[in-house]
């Protein structure tokens, strides 16, 4: 889109221009005429030097990975980079730009669409491919270090994930991803705990068609009960699993993880039967859902309550500085570090 103003006073020309910025044609270059007194009084037009104002561009491109970012929207805002790429690349082939100068700025956007697919891939659950991003990455020993509770996969803690993400839906109002995500965590917990106590871990369910959330914690409840048999010193694990009380609304008892997981499997089946339903997901239709709960059922407001309740668990094996810093807090794991350093570092950028 070639752009020309002309006439109006100052004022006037650079509101024009910032309407023409904003506006959904992203290839644009402006055409500036340069007065030349000699060149009129011979006859001979004005010469014109093409320019684009790209400094805009990219203070609008990064105030909008910033919304997207506030809710947490990762794939949105890698989008936005690669088109603003885009948009870098067609005016250095016009000539309006010299890579030397956007050198910084591409390769802060480089990095930053490392840390955002980082976070991507996290959401995914996709670890191998972290690693594929540490290793083919720009970013600097000290950068990687801002995110290193993902860096090590020894250091990684899908079940904390699981949660993060549980809270991250509950606040965008996805009741849907939230619940699927709880069903995940559920499942979850069961591969984690029959692992840590040398019952299976997920290939052991896999290969002896343990399919079902039901047959899972059944499994972990049998090999709790027959190690606590078996040794004396491993009753407080079997308390914990089945016995320790814990509190919920309406004077509801669940005991022990298993309870807790009893407390949510209404849940994940009220999921499954608004699916299979074809029904949507409404405010009013998780009010009708936690009148009809039966009496081992936690509200659905609780749901990350229980979630808690079985992370600082012993049992569930989350590291003591995980329980601390993301249990029950505003921070939200790897994701707030990711949010935080992209902002700063494109707010930082956008000034310079």
């Amino acid at each position: 889109l070639l752009i020309s103003i002309k006439g109006g006073i100052p004022n006037m020309q650079t509101a024009l221009k910032m309407q023409t910025i904003s506006s959904p044609m992203q290839y644009q270059l402006f055409i500036n005429p340069q007065l030349s007194v000699k060149n009129i009084l011979s006859g001979q037009s004005s010469q014109c030097i093409v320019t684009s104002y790209w400094q805009y561009i990219r203070s609008h491109k990064y105030n909008v990975i910033k919304q997207l970012l506030e809710r947490w929207d990762f794939d949105g805002s890698i989008k936005i980079i690669k088109d603003y790429n885009k948009i870098l690349s067609f005016l250095i082939d016009k000539d309006v730009l010299n890579k030397n100068d956007i050198k910084n700025n591409r390769k802060v956007l480089q990095n930053v669409q490392d840390i955002l697919n980082f976070g991507l891939s996290a959401f995914n659950l996709d670890i191998d491919n972290i690693d594929n991003i540490i290793n083919n990455s720009n970013l600097t020993t000290e950068e990687l270090a801002n995110f290193g509770s993902f860096i090590n996969q020894d250091k990684y803690d899908i079940l904390l994930n699981l949660y993060t993400q549980c809270c991250i839906y509950q606040e965008k109002g996805e009741i849907g991803n939230f619940l699927a995500k709880m069903g995940s965590f559920y499942e979850e917990v069961c591969h984690n705990i029959s692992k840590n106590i040398g019952a299976g871990d997920y290939d052991y369910f896999k290969k002896n068609k343990i399919y079902t959330r039901e047959a899972k914690r059944n499994h972990v409840d049998t090999k709790i009960k027959d190690r606590a048999n078996n040794n004396p010193h491993l009753i407080k694990e079997k308390e914990e699993w089945k016995v320790t009380q814990f509190q919920l609304k309406d004077n509801r008892k669940p005991k022990g993880i298993f309870g807790l997981l009893d407390s949510l499997e209404y849940w994940c089946n009220c999921r499954n039967n608004l699916i299979h339903g074809s029904r949507g997901f409404s405010q009013q239709r998780i009010k009708e859902f936690n009148q009809d709960r039966d009496e081992n059922a936690c509200a659905f407001e609780e749901i990350l309550l229980v979630m808690e309740m079985i992370l600082n668990s012993s049992l569930s094996g989350l590291r003591k500085e995980y329980k601390q810093n993301f249990v029950n807090t505003k921070n939200y794991y790897i994701y707030s570090d990711i949010k935080k350093w992209v902002i700063d570092i494109l707010m930082n950028d956008g000034l310079s």
